[in-house]
């Protein structure tokens, strides 16, 4: 079963003879439940399952019930983690324009209810190589004080153990505000460009800002094989994970569009 609304709002917020300001909403909330497998059992990779009575898809594993603690980590087995795809989803954009010449606009945009495998750090972890886990695991082999273990909380404990090392341990919450695209465009002085009519000049950029407590490379990244599986085995998966993905790029860009 799944379920949601969405909601769209376009409003004015002030016009004169020199200037118009708008600003529009988009927000969508969804839910979904797995009622009835037929006796089934679906199982995708990176810890994502269909399962009778959790949202489809879910992950499942290993959960850190004390994370925050200065302790050794308390954990339960195959247990609900979260959601893979996100539940709400929302944007946030204006326009502004000036004197029916210069045109600014921008979006934000945000994303949450769903959790992301960090597959990255955990390959990284495990290796010895992960820097965030070197004070960790050092404390831990006796090479210096093991005051650093002792200060570590027991998600940082449980992701950095080299002999007792579990992916579960490295899926994270993954909302996150972007600051998707900004743009601003000047309709140039007529005859300005002598061999065409109503030149616009526009620069714009996109990805320029994103707030996340995700430790990974990007919230939003996808790992091929997650999405084209089919390709391989002929069979279609649905999980997620970031496994040394290049984040969505910061681009910006100028063009100058005419009528001839």
């Amino acid at each position: 079963e799944a379920g949601g609304w969405e909601l769209g709002v376009v409003g004015g917020l002030l016009r004169t003879e020199s200037l118009e300001w708008t600003a529009r909403f988009n927000g969508t909330w969804q839910s979904s439940e797995v009622t009835d497998l037929g006796g089934e059992e679906i199982f995708g990779d990176n810890k994502a399952e269909f399962r009778e009575g959790f949202p489809a898809p879910g992950f499942f594993g290993r959960v850190i019930l004390n994370p925050n603690e200065l302790a050794a980590p308390e954990v339960v087995r195959d247990t609900f983690i979260g959601n893979v795809y996100p539940t709400r989803l929302f944007s946030v954009g204006s326009t502004i324009q000036l004197f029916d010449r210069l045109t600014l606009d921008g979006l934000f945009e945000f994303q949450g209810g769903h959790f992301l495998p960090n597959y990255t750090g955990y390959q990284n972890a495990r290796r010895g190589v992960w820097q965030p886990c070197f004070e960790i695991q050092r404390a831990a082999a006796g090479v210096t004080d093991p005051a650093a273990l002792e200060n570590a909380t027991a998600r940082e404990r449980a992701q950095c153990d080299l002999d007792d090392f579990h992916s579960d341990f490295w899926v994270e919450p993954a909302d996150f505000w972007k600051l998707r695209s900004v743009s601003a465009s000047y309709r140039l002085p007529s005859g300005l460009v002598r061999f065409g009519n109503n030149a616009v000049l526009t620069v714009a950029a996109t990805n320029l800002f994103t707030s996340t407590d995700y430790s990974g490379t990007d919230p939003e990244v996808m790992d091929f094989y997650d999405y084209a599986e089919a390709v391989f085995d002929g069979e279609a998966d649905f999980g997620r994970r970031d496994y040394y993905q290049i984040p969505p790029p910061r681009t910006v860009t100028m063009s100058l569009r005419f009528d001839f």
